[in-house]
Order: structure tokens, then sequence, then C-alpha cells
């Protein structure tokens, strides 16, 4: 994904793309973030307490 990102940004202005570095940068950190409560709520479950990992994959509003 951040290979794609790569190449518009340095050769998305030959076919009218423009897209800004900043924005990959905050996007790869925005996908990062959920993957620790998943890794998180797994080692709840490995280690045996099913109430915290349940509770720890749930999506909350």
């Amino acid at each position: 994904m951040t290979f794609i990102a790569l190449l518009l940004w340095r050769f998305g202005g030959l076919v009218g793309i423009q897209i800004a570095p900043e924005i990959v940068v905050v996007g790869g950190i925005l996908l990062l973030l959920p993957t620790g409560r998943l890794v998180s709520s797994v080692q709840d479950a490995i280690n045996g307490f099913p109430v915290t990992a349940a509770a720890g994959s749930s999506p909350r509003c």
C-alpha cells in the first residue's frame, strides 16, 4: 500500500493525480491503531482471560 502511494506521489502528476505525503503517513498510523487492541485481545484469550478478551475486541462507541 505504501509503495503504491509512493508511486502515485512521485509519478501521479503525469496523469493528473496529486497526493500529499502527510496524508499517507497519517493514514498508515490510523491503520495501525486497531491492531494493538486485537493483539491484546488475542493475548488475553490465550492466557485464559475470556472476559477481557471479549471486551477488548468489541468496538467502543
